[in-house]
């Protein structure tokens, strides 16, 4: 009973093999309580909750109230992250994708560059509705970077349009109409 791998691992079978979902939720919450310092598998019981349809804000929540396991794991932190920037806390989702070291892993391949990229077009969009068009395009231009922290580059195939799109926007109300002349051509013109 208090073995918590297999509670995890009657949760694993529940979802993906007889599509129980409500006892597969059960398993996990058993697995968690018998080891609740379990970084990994507090992340599991989290995508669990994802695939079940469970609140942004319900599992913001959660990770929140565990952030000494969060700050364990490159996928918890993207997690939060993302649970950060769904419920439009874009500065906690750009501070923390800003403050970690991440290390590339299997799958998550691009998924620290992508919400670095999500806030810093949230932010942008919420300085030029503030007609604050200096700091929108400060954070459009941090979209289109890959911090050296992230430990990943953009790739070549993407479109980053819409990022170019939203910063001649920035540049044109700030009165720089030929940066945004050059901004709107590359959105125009990407080819992948």
């Amino acid at each position: 009973a208090s073995f918590s791998t297999a509670w995890r691992n009657l949760g694993i079978a529940y979802f993906n093999i007889r599509h129980q979902r409500a006892k597969a939720r059960s398993a996990y919450e058993r697995a968690f309580r018998a080891d609740p310092a379990d970084a990994r598998l507090f992340y599991e019981r989290d995508q669990l909750w994802k695939r079940l349809g469970e609140k942004p804000e319900r599992r913001l929540r959660e990770l929140s109230q565990r952030l000494d396991l969060v700050e364990t794991r490159d996928d918890l932190s993207i997690e939060l992250c993302a649970l950060y920037n769904q419920t439009g806390q874009h500065h906690e989702a750009a501070e923390l994708v800003s403050s970690r070291k991440f290390q590339p892993w299997e799958g998550g391949e691009g998924d620290p560059l992508g919400q670095h990229v999500r806030s810093q077009l949230a932010l942008g969009r919420a300085a030029v509705l503030k007609s604050d068009f200096t700091t929108a395009r400060a954070h459009f231009e941090l979209a289109l970077t890959s911090p050296q922290n992230l430990s990943e580059a953009k790739h070549l195939l993407p479109t980053q349009s819409d990022i170019h799109s939203w910063l001649g926007c920035a540049c044109a109300d700030g009165g720089d109409r030929h940066s945004a002349r050059r901004h709107w051509s590359a959105a125009a013109s990407f080819k992948g």
